[in-house]
């Protein structure tokens, strides 16, 4: 955690804050002014369209990045989710099949590099399909 001083160019007051969980410029590269998130959010709750240092407008151009962040987290979640599933369905499907799990770990065992990554996009797109298939379900039924 990196630490910052600065003195808010609204209000005046010195403020310590945590370096990327402060909201301490625009979207503008060339504005230098900081202010502080109390100050920010009086700003937007306020109406204020354009930033009062370097009057760029605030809505189209400020995207809160930890909702971005966020964002790529669950994707990430998902898409580790979606391997899981597609993992058991497949795996689930060989054994059904009438194959033993030995046969089953020996035959990913010998496989190659290349008919690996080939065995890992299926059972992604497996995965991914199933999941698509759960969320319409519960979309339907449960909303």
């Amino acid at each position: 955690m990196k630490m910052s001083k600065g003195s808010c160019h609204i209000c005046l007051e010195d403020k310590i804050y945590i370096v990327g969980n402060d909201r301490s410029k625009c979207e503008n590269e060339s504005c230098h002014g900081y202010i502080c998130n109390i100050c920010w959010n009086d700003l937007i709750s306020n109406d204020f369209k354009s930033c009062p240092i370097c009057r760029i407008d605030i809505n189209e151009n400020y995207v809160d990045k930890r909702t971005k962040n966020k964002l790529s987290i669950y994707i990430i979640i998902l898409h580790i989710l979606s391997l899981i599933i597609g993992f058991t369905l497949v795996t689930v499907i060989y054994l059904i099949s009438g194959n033993s799990v030995n046969d089953y770990s020996r035959r990913i065992n010998i496989l190659s590099r290349l008919e690996f990554m080939g065995f890992v996009i299926i059972v992604d797109v497996v995965g991914i399909i199933f999941m698509f298939f759960i969320i319409n379900l519960y979309l339907k039924y449960f909303r």
